[in-house]
């Protein structure tokens, strides 16, 4: 099993992931690892973790989101943590014009997103995002 490491949101939005829940919490750290996985959560997954978060408004397991910074409007909304210099957004991706998308939130000073892959998923991995990108 292989892994890379990187920050840029726009990359991890690029591999799909549509599956994703809450699994550890570190005191320590203050911080919050979400896994994530599009239907082959042992054979191509990845772990966001959010470092020195202080505040958290998202179920354990959710679907079907992308993972953006939040607009300066739901900044406002949430208002500032102390702990925490970032507003991390998951954004439902299957409401149509009508409805009104899912938004959960988690204020952090950081992401680190770290992917595992086979040998048989590189090329999907790499397809997805440049070599450079990740």
């Amino acid at each position: 099993m292989e892994n890379r490491t990187f920050t840029d949101l726009a990359v991890f939005n690029a591999l799909n992931m549509n599956e994703f829940e809450l699994i550890n919490f570190i005191k320590d750290e203050d911080s919050l690892i979400v896994r994530a996985h599009s239907g082959s959560p042992n054979l191509f997954w990845a772990e966001i973790k959010f470092l020195w978060i202080g505040y958290i408004a998202c179920p354990t397991y959710f679907f079907d989101v992308q993972l953006r910074m939040a607009t300066e409007t739901e900044i406002a909304n949430v208002g500032p943590h102390k702990n925490a210099s970032k507003l991390y957004c998951f954004e439902d991706t299957l409401a149509t014009e009508n409805e009104t998308r899912d938004r959960f939130f988690i204020a952090a000073n950081a992401v680190e997103i770290t992917v595992y892959y086979g040998g048989e998923n590189l090329d999907k991995m790499l397809s997805r995002a440049t070599v450079n990108d990740i």
